[in-house]
Parts: C-alpha cells; sequence; structure tokens
C-alpha cells in the first residue's frame, strides 16, 4: 500500500503487455513486485458517479484542487506522476496522461465496479457520493491500458 510516502521510479516494476481486441493493449505494473493500492488522503468529488454514454460502466471523477493546502495530496500526484513518467517512457508508444486538466484543476477518472462499497464518516455504508464533497478512497491500480 502506498500512502505518505515517495515512490521510486526504480521500483515499479512492468510486466508484459496483454493483447486485447481493437488494438487495446494493457500494461500490468506492481510496485516492489506487489499489487499497487494506494489509500488517498481527501480528494474533492466535483461530480456524481456517471456512467459512459457507450456502455454502463460508471466512473467518478476526483480532483486534486486541495493540493495547496494538503501536503499529502500533492505527494499522491507526484507518485501518480511518477508511475506515468515510467510507464511512458518504457514504452514506444503514444500514451495519454491519466491526469487530466480543467479549469486549472488536475482531475482523474476512477472506474467503479458494480460491487463497490461506499461508507461515510461514521462508517456507515451509504448507496451514493454526493458531489461537491471530500472523500477517502482506496485505489487498485493494476496498470494502463493503451
Amino acid at each position: 500500500m502506498i500512502y505518505n510516502q515517495s515512490i521510486k521510479k526504480e521500483d515499479i516494476n512492468i510486466y508484459k503487455k496483454l493483447d486485447y481486441q481493437n488494438d487495446f493493449v494493457f500494461i500490468p505494473i506492481k510496485y516492489q513486485k506487489e499489487e499497487i493500492i494506494i489509500q488517498t488522503p481527501k480528494l474533492f468529488i466535483p461530480f456524481n458517479i456517471s456512467s459512459s454514454l457507450y456502455n454502463e460502466k460508471k466512473y467518478i471523477d476526483l480532483s486534486f484542487q486541495n493540493i495547496k493546502y494538503d501536503k499529502n495530496v500533492e505527494l499522491l500526484l507526484e507518485n501518480l506522476k511518477i508511475i506515468y513518467e515510467k510507464i511512458k517512457n518504457s514504452f514506444n508508444y503514444e500514451i495519454t496522461s491519466f491526469l487530466k486538466e480543467f479549469n486549472n484543476n488536475i482531475f482523474m477518472r476512477f472506474k467503479i465496479l458494480d460491487n463497490t462499497l461506499f461508507f461515510d464518516q461514521n462508517k456507515k455504508r451509504i448507496q451514493t457520493i454526493e458531489n461537491l464533497t471530500y472523500g477517502s478512497f482506496i485505489i487498485h491500480l493494476q496498470g494502463l491500458w493503451l
């Protein structure tokens, strides 16, 4: 689990690419040969959970806009940039960054599975996440799609 510590580029392990249909390629990654599971500091939730226009997949956008007040948000963002740069420099593909920018705020989009659980600050299970709030998340980063 990565939280509140800087990661080292040389400890990011990149595994053999997996070729899928329609020219999609998945690149599995690990950190120090273990799954990358990140507990985030509180991140801003600008919008509700959304669904893709093309399929039933759900996603949520999380914003790093509190970066100027929370050093742990800054550290998380730097760690994600290190992971992206390691992948980008390891292949001859044009890799789109998973970090996006909108209105001078950096955000990242996360897929939500149907069995994802959400809890409030009292550790009581909730059915949805309200927009314009903050939350901490557990992210399982298995790899990147090309």
